[in-house]
C-alpha cells in the first residue's frame, strides 16, 4: 500500500530497558546536591519500579511528581562517567556499550569515511 505524498513517517521507539526519572511538577527532574538524578533502571511500564521511585521521592520530601521513561538509558556511577568522557575526549565511542553508535561508527567505516 502506497503512503499519500505528505504523509509523516512515524518514528516508533522499540528500546524496552531505561530508566524512571523523578519529574517535578514543574518539569525539572528531581537531582541531589551532586546533581544525581533520582532514577531506577527498569523495563518500560513496570508499575513495581515506578512505585519505588514514587516512594524514595516522597523519602527525600518530594511526593509531587512523576516517573517519567528514559529508553535506552542506563545508570552509571561516577567513575563510569569518568571513563567515559575520557573516551569521547581521546575521540573515542564515550560509552562501549552504545550499540547505535558502533553501528554508526562501522556504516562510516564501511562507506570510507
Amino acid at each position: 500500500m502506497n503512503q499519500p505524498r505528505n504523509a509523516r513517517s512515524k518514528i516508533v521507539d522499540h528500546v524496552r530497558w531505561g530508566v524512571y526519572v523523578w519529574q517535578l511538577p514543574d518539569g525539572r527532574y528531581f537531582m541531589d546536591d551532586q546533581q544525581n538524578f533520582l532514577s531506577i533502571a527498569s523495563e518500560v511500564g513496570d508499575i513495581k519500579r515506578m512505585a519505588t521511585l514514587a516512594r524514595r521521592a516522597a523519602e527525600y520530601g518530594e511526593p509531587h511528581g512523576a516517573p517519567v521513561f528514559m529508553a535506552g538509558n542506563s545508570k552509571i556511577s561516577d567513575q563510569e562517567y569518568q571513563d567515559q568522557w575520557e573516551r569521547q575526549l581521546a575521540g573515542d565511542i564515550a560509552d562501549p556499550l552504545d550499540v547505535g553508535a558502533l553501528l554508526g561508527e562501522l556504516r562510516m567505516k564501511q562507506n570510507g569515511r
